[in-house]
């Protein structure tokens, strides 16, 4: 098992967790038609798959993940990377591209 792997193992309750809140929220929220969606610290990708991408509507323009593990990224590419953009940077850091994010 590769190091992403055992990653998506142990993030499991944190996964859980996160599925939880988005349950508990989505019903207030409204997403905006052409949203971008910013995923901040996205790991190996599951969760803005897995949770956000089937809630967001089909208008939605992007969604991408930021990560500071080039080895989470990579899994998260490999295996999302033709419905969500991945990018390896430290947002306390950087720029964040010019656009409104949800």
């Amino acid at each position: 098992m590769n190091k992403a792997e055992t990653f998506v193992t142990v993030s499991l309750p944190a996964q859980r967790d996160v599925r939880y809140a988005i349950e508990k929220i989505k019903q207030t929220v409204t997403w905006r038609d052409h949203c971008n969606v910013l995923d901040i610290s996205c790991g190996t990708g599951n969760v803005p798959h897995d949770v956000l991408l089937p809630i967001l509507p089909e208008s939605t323009t992007a969604i991408i993940g930021v990560d500071m593990s080039t080895c989470v990224l990579q899994y998260a590419n490999e295996k999302y990377g033709k419905k969500i953009i991945f990018k390896q940077m430290d947002i306390v850091n950087c720029q964040i591209p010019g656009t409104n994010y949800e």
